[in-house]
């Protein structure tokens, strides 16, 4: 008879010739025992399909030697069958455990090791690369990269760990456990601290592929803050952010996006609902066969998970057959079987075998979305300010015209008198961030830009082909700097005489002829406002299209919901004389911006 071992870290199969018994009679099926060697209790396992010549035993400690008898069962009765001895190779935890932390036993059981990074690299703020294993820039594996998403208390931390005690081939019968997300400092001083997130940052662990690691790849595992906890909206926004200088300073390419969510979720909470379309909305189209979903506290209920549901209300895509369940409540500790862990396990190599197959995105859509979005955003602060200088010359415009009409003899008579005019004066406002400014404009184009140096001025979003798109002149990357200062202007109250109303106007004509004059510079001058604003709406519009056609999620979907959201921001800002006049000038925008009408036609209503 012949019997071949095939073994793997944590895994034996055993393949066998059917065999009748000596006496010819027919066997019935097959009882294989296993155990340590040395050790006094058997495992067992049955084979009731006497057809049957293989048999895979699993869950096995590394670099160990095994007992295993086969025996025949023939109307009733068993007899040895055949015994072997194996050895099972060694696992790529054995050699970790001379690189990592002991730590104290878990509930007096297992031993954990904190795995220490070979190097830590600051990307950015916030952002940080920790070299687990030496070697990943030289190692010639093909590359994933995957990104975890999820909410304070989804189980996101422990199944970083789960997944990395996957890779490194621990068994459930072994005594020790590996912990890889590694904590900054302040991270450490929050442990055990209830409804707070351990992260702070992003960090992007990488793990180089060794020769008995469970994957075909090296890895790199980005972890994100945990969001929705007690520190509530204000750090929740500044999530994306993160993720926005990960992926413009520290990555090129990304694999898989998964979401965190345990499997038991009915809704998602509106922080969750926040993040992860703010997270979605950083990516261009292309990531979206890239997206899976990982349903943690899995208790093996059968049915369709109601987390999935919850994810398509809150309209987040993923197709159906890119979502794993996994149940890590045994990663540190004994007491649960070794069923729950076979069940991770099966879920982890469902999932690599998947990402195998999917081709990485390229982040350079997503560099355009970023781009795109951010610019934006600028954009709506730009808008703000136009309207806020254009109240003060349209008010000034309309009690010119009130005056001039009010006075019209005594303007001809050129008759002395004093009338009040509100003055936009430029000031310079000190911050302790940098903005990026024209020196020739004098305009401030991004407030608390974050490009961190002047050689690097041409990547910020205004730039496009190292010309600023926020500059009247479009003037390019050598007349900006960055200053911890921005360019702003001030309201005052002035006095002035019929003369300084004419140099406003820059008339000097008399009489009936001066007036008119005054009033047709009056209008020329609101035209050429509007026209500023006609062609900042036109980038607007651009972008927006851009990102309708390319974002996985598009922050705004029209101009009309752009709009809509300048003038919620107008309203909920300071309320004073002029914001009725922002408000109704940005109504009279978004009516002649949906009527497809130029801004122009605006000033013969005032």
């Amino acid at each position: 008879m012949t019997c071949t071992a095939k073994c793997t870290f944590s895994s034996i199969t055993l393949d066998w010739s059917s065999q009748k018994s000596t006496d010819e009679s027919e066997i019935d099926g097959y009882t294989v025992k296993y155990r340590i060697k040395g050790d006094k209790r058997f495992t067992i396992k049955q084979i009731d399909d006497p057809s049957e010549n293989t048999v895979f035993l699993d869950g096995l400690k590394s670099d160990t030697d095994y007992e295993i008898k086969v025996y025949a069962s023939v109307d009733g009765d068993e007899s040895l069958f055949f015994e072997k001895k194996v050895t099972t190779e060694i696992s790529m935890a054995r050699s970790l455990l001379l690189l990592s932390k002991k730590k104290d036993k878990e509930d007096g059981k297992l031993d954990i090791y904190q795995m220490e990074p070979e190097s830590i690299t600051i990307l950015a703020k916030d952002v940080r690369r920790c070299d687990m294993i030496s070697g990943y820039d030289d190692d010639k594996h093909v590359e994933k990269t995957i990104m975890l998403l999820g909410a304070t208390g989804s189980g996101k931390s422990t199944q970083i760990d789960a997944m990395f005690n996957y890779i490194a081939g621990v068994s459930f019968v072994d005594d020790y456990r590996f912990e890889l997300v590694h904590l900054t400092k302040e991270e450490e001083d929050k442990l055990g601290k209830q409804y707070v997130s351990q992260t702070n940052g992003i960090t992007c662990y990488r793990i180089p592929w060794k020769d008995d690691s469970s994957i075909k790849c090296k890895l790199c595992v980005i972890d994100s803050p945990g969001f929705g906890d007690s520190r509530g909206e204000e750090f929740d926004k500044t999530i994306p952010e993160k993720v926005k200088n990960l992926f413009q300073r520290g990555i090129r390419s990304l694999d898989a996006l998964c979401l965190v969510v345990p499997v038991s979720c009915t809704r998602l909470t509106d922080p969750q609902k926040y993040v992860f379309s703010s997270i979605l909305e950083l990516f261009a189209k292309d990531i979206s066969d890239n997206i899976f979903i990982f349903l943690t506290y899995d208790d093996g209920a059968a049915g369709y998970p109601v987390a999935l549901g919850a994810l398509r209300e809150a309209d987040i895509p993923f197709k159906e057959d890119m979502y794993f369940r996994f149940n890590n409540a045994n990663v540190f500790k004994t007491e649960h079987s070794d069923d729950v862990w076979r069940k991770r396990n099966n879920s982890f190599s469902r999932f690599f075998d998947k990402l195998m197959t999917l081709p990485s995105v390229s982040l350079s859509s997503t560099k355009e979305v970023l781009d795109s979005t951010a610019f934006l955003e600028i954009q709506l602060a730009n808008i703000q300010k136009t309207i806020g200088d254009q109240v003060i010359d349209i008010m000034n415009i309309k009690e010119d015209k009130q005056f001039i009409e009010n006075n019209e003899k005594d303007i001809e008579s050129n008759k002395n008198f004093t009338k009040t005019v509100q003055v936009k004066e430029p000031i310079i406002e000190s911050h302790s961030y940098a903005s990026l400014n024209c020196v020739s404009c004098q305009k401030t184009c991004h407030l608390g830009c974050w490009v961190v140096g002047s050689w690097l001025i041409w990547t910020c979003e205004v730039m496009s082909e190292s010309r600023c798109r926020v500059c009247r002149c479009r003037c390019g990357t050598e007349t900006h700097a960055l200053q911890y200062f921005t360019h702003e202007t001030k309201t005052v109250t002035k006095t002035e005489t019929l003369e300084e109303l004419k140099r406003r106007y820059d008339v000097a004509k008399e009489g009936a002829e001066g007036r008119k004059d005054i009033m047709d510079k009056n209008r020329a001058s609101l035209k050429k406002s509007l026209e500023e604003l006609n062609g900042i709406i036109k980038q607007v519009d651009e972008n927006i299209e851009k990102l309708r056609t390319k974002a996985v999620k598009p922050k705004i979907k029209s101009m009309d919901e752009y709009l809509d959201n300048v003038i919620a921001k107008v309203k909920d800002s300071t309320v004073d004389k002029t914001n009725y006049e922002r408000v109704q000038i940005l109504q009279n925008v978004k009516k002649a911006v949906s009527s497809k009408t130029s801004l122009t036609d605006l000033v013969t209503d005032i």
